[in-house]
């Protein structure tokens, strides 16, 4: 079966025109997003699979390897090797060195959920951020309509918003357990 392939820019920008009807979870302690690593300034692994070298390096031996959306913590960024490339930054990591181009830097600042949304001239609803690496969102509308948010799901890969994304949510409600989820309208 052929699969074409999308770039995360035109994923991203179908599934800004696809999002109609997903909800999304705001980062909490007792919800089902993970548990993202204790540091001051985290790392988001933007590429499939990705070494982890034992130097800042590409030719030193591989000690580890992570896959797309792993989060680890960003220590510090050095001067390294990397044979026919420009950047030359690596970041250090508690587990060996990553190649920074495989990293979007980010940062773990979860907010307290609103219980309700500010009413403004078109009703209620607000602009929000993304203060947390990423959230998971769930279709509030099956089936799919966006064919990045199509390939998305039959890649078995859960659709997500990443740290700094912004986009407006019109609607709140608690579910059964007590959670709280925003619409996407």
């Amino acid at each position: 079966m052929a699969r074409s392939h999308i770039s995360r820019r035109d994923f991203l920008k179908l599934a800004a025109l696809g999002l109609g009807g997903l909800a999304f979870r705001p980062w909490n302690r007792n919800s089902f997003q993970p548990e993202f690593p204790e540091a001051e300034l985290l790392g988001r692994v933007n590429a499939g699979k990705v070494d982890i070298k034992e130097r800042p390096d590409a030719d030193s031996p591989t000690i580890g390897v992570l896959y797309e959306d792993s989060i680890v913590p960003w220590m510090r960024e050095v001067a390294g090797k990397n044979i026919f490339r420009t950047n030359q930054r690596w970041v250090e990591t508690p587990d060996g060195y990553i190649w920074a181009p495989y990293l979007q830097p980010v940062r773990n600042l979860p907010n307290a959920p609103l219980m309700a949304l500010p009413d403004t001239s078109t009703g209620a609803g607000m602009w929000v951020e993304v203060s947390v690496p990423y959230v998971d969102l769930t279709q509030d509308n099956p089936p799919p309509r966006s064919p990045g948010l199509k390939d998305r799901l039959e890649l078995g890969m859960l659709p997500r918003l990443y740290y700094t994304q912004v986009v407006w949510v019109d609607q709140v409600r608690t579910d059964e357990e007590g959670q709280v989820w925003y619409r996407r309208e």
